[in-house]
């Protein structure tokens, strides 16, 4: 994730004093006498969940998981208990060849084969979803490989090599690898349906260039480029299989997604892309939907009240806004995904806790113990239950990925607090007798979702 504006909002939750009053949605913590031991949903494989024309599903990182305890026959059981239809799935270079290193430049031919280990990785993952509610799987490729001038930091850092119209420059050496690698996993993975180029790629966090920030055209005319190798490799390797963009981030507010889109719609239309290779200016050979994360800068991504006083429409009129560049460029009917959304909390929200208290909601983030305030979960509850309402009126959605599953202290070490609370459930923690605990948005996701399934199975330590 990018961000999403939370620090803008932390210094502000921090210093309000909410009242603690109990919660109206009942005792989470024992199991639901309705509630099947079965974490698949209800009803035969093609029948809908739910009342939303829209795919509702779940954005959660599984091989590069952070979580504490992670497990993803786990993971993928309580996907199904949710009722979740779509499943967004991180992938990256590491995990999928054999020889990966930050500081080598793996070869044209290494990376037209994925190797044994991530076929069998991804396969796994894949194979534990499709015996749940999922029937979309989206494969979100983080791939930036190297070349020599990348390479030589020996660093993670998704460093992009210095963009150049020349077809004997490593930026070009760098798309042609990026069309080997699609084409390589998407004929890898063929019950992938859905390949998102990156993720928030219109951010510095996740494509930049080393020592300094790349402008939002700069970005743009990158991406452009990207898009056009990645979306090529994508329909060799899997001609059924659909591309769209990286779930651009709204680093400025939504609107900012909407000039970025404006911009690649325009660099399109100039004929001078991809800036390597023979031009092209139709839409399809770039892209086959739309995607970003709407996260709602607007209303607060940090939880700020009960709900009640959400400007809906605000949020849906920004969104409306990026739609209709597409429909300004003759692209009316193309289908989006919102491949990431929600809500998190900030200190405010919680209870100060300490290392002896023993409730089971007890979390240590960063040396510092905190509790769960009913008040606030409730109030997280409401802010699903109204975006998701207000998502019914958006007949361009395709797929609401939200994010996330778990919670993740360790989200904390490098984007701050708000990063801890996004998830659904709890971390395992020996210490209070904790294992994937639900909180309480959890059923309110499950009734919206119309998961059939028991979110309690791996509530305690010793069941899992």
């Amino acid at each position: 994730m990018s961000k999403k504006i939370i620090c803008l909002f932390l210094s502000l939750i921090t210093a309000i004093s909410l009242v603690f009053f109990s919660s109206c949605g009942g005792d989470n913590s024992s199991k639901e006498s309705d509630m099947s031991s079965s974490s698949s949903s209800s009803g035969g494989e093609n029948e809908k969940n739910n009342d939303f024309d829209f795919l509702c599903g779940i954005s959660e990182p599984y091989a590069t998981s952070t979580v504490k305890g992670f497990n993803y026959e786990v993971a993928s059981e309580l996907v199904g208990a949710i009722g979740a239809e779509s499943f967004r799935m991180w992938m990256s270079l590491g995990t999928l060849y054999d020889g990966f290193n930050n500081g080598v430049v793996l070869s044209d031919e290494k990376l037209s084969e994925v190797s044994e280990f991530g076929k069998q990785l991804y396969g796994s993952y894949i194979e534990s979803l499709a015996s749940t509610s999922v029937k979309e799987i989206i494969g979100c490729g983080c791939f930036l490989p190297k070349v020599t001038s990348t390479a030589k930091y020996n660093s993670d850092k998704p460093y992009v090599p210095e963009r150049s119209l020349s077809e004997n420059s490593e930026y070009a050496e760098f798309l042609n690898k990026v069309y080997i690698i699609f084409k390589a996993v998407a004929k890898a993975f063929p019950e992938i349906t859905v390949w998102e180029m990156g993720n928030e790629y219109n951010s510095n966090t996740f494509m930049t260039t080393p020592g300094r920030e790349l402008s939002q055209r700069e970005l743009a005319d990158i991406y452009v480029d990207y898009m056009y190798f990645a979306s090529k490799g994508i329909k060799e390797g899997n001609p059924e299989a659909i591309a769209i963009p990286a779930g651009f981030a709204p680093v400025g507010g939504i609107q900012s997604v909407q000039s970025f889109y404006e911009l690649i719609y325009d660099a399109i239309d100039s004929g001078n892309y991809p800036s390597i290779g023979e031009k092209s200016t139709s839409y399809r050979d770039y892209f086959d939907g739309l995607c970003w994360h709407p996260y709602d800068g607007d209303n607060a991504v940090v939880v700020l009240g009960d709900g009640t006083n959400l400007n809906l429409d605000l949020w849906k009129k920004r969104n409306d806004d990026v739609y209709n560049v597409a429909v300004s460029h003759g692209d009316r009917g193309l289908k989006v995904w919102f491949t990431e959304f929600g809500y998190t909390l900030g200190e405010g929200n919680l209870i100060p806790s300490s290392a002896a208290d023993s409730s089971i909601t007890r979390y240590n983030v960063s040396g510092t113990y905190y509790d769960l305030n009913p008040a606030s979960e409730e109030w997280v509850c409401n802010y699903s239950r109204a975006y998701l309402e207000k998502m019914k009126e958006m007949d361009y959605l395709h797929t609401l990925g939200y994010f996330r599953l778990f919670c993740s202290i360790r989200g904390a070490d490098w984007n701050g607090f708000g990063e801890v609370y996004f998830g659904m459930f709890l971390e395992p923690d020996e210490t209070v007798n904790r294992g994937f605990y639900p909180r309480k948005n959890a059923y309110a996701i499950r009734k919206l979702f119309g998961g059939k399934g028991d979110l309690t199975k791996y509530s305690s330590f010793e069941s899992l």
